[in-house]
C-alpha cells in the first residue's frame, strides 16, 4: 500500500508540474501578447500624433497666407 501511495505522489507531483508548467507557459504568452498590444497602441497614438502636428502646421500656413492676402487687399483699397 505504502509503495502505491508513493507511485500516486510521484505521478501527482509530476502532474502538478507539468499543469504548472502549462499555466506559466500561458501567463507568459499573455504577458507577451499584451506587450506587443501595447507597443502596437504606442505606434498608433505617435503617428496620430504626427498627423494631428501635420495639421496644426498647414493650418498656420493656410492663416499666415490669408493674412497676407487680406493685408495685400487693404493695400489695394
Amino acid at each position: 500500500m505504502k509503495a502505491g501511495h508513493r507511485l500516486t505522489m510521484i505521478i501527482g507531483g509530476f502532474f502538478l508540474g507539468f499543469v504548472a508548467g502549462e499555466i506559466r507557459t500561458r501567463i507568459d504568452t499573455a504577458k507577451e501578447k499584451q506587450r506587443k498590444a501595447e507597443l502596437k497602441a504606442e505606434e498608433r497614438q505617435r503617428k496620430a500624433d504626427e498627423r494631428f502636428d501635420d495639421l496644426l502646421r498647414t493650418q498656420a500656413s493656410i492663416n499666415g497666407a490669408l493674412v497676407k492676402i487680406i493685408e495685400l487687399n487693404r493695400h489695394k483699397a
